[in-house]
């Protein structure tokens, strides 16, 4: 896998307001943990729901997704 530059993301950053994609940095994995490049990505059921209520959301701006501020 070749090292990718950019990390580009679909941020939220308030409750009830559109996805907005902005370039994030790309995380700088720990002991015992892994960086994982997605080629392709889905919207869960749930994730529209967090983004109009907050659903399980502890703070702003967040990344939506499985595993995200759970």
């Amino acid at each position: 896998m070749s090292k990718s530059t950019k990390n580009i993301a679909a941020v939220l950053h308030a409750i009830a307001t559109p996805l907005v994609v902005e370039e994030r940095p790309i995380p700088v994995p720990g002991p015992d943990q892994v960086v994982v490049q997605n080629r392709a990505i889905a919207v869960n059921p749930i994730d529209w729901k967090r983004q109009a209520w907050g659903f399980a959301i502890s703070s702003y701006p967040t990344i939506l997704g499985s595993g995200t501020n759970f």
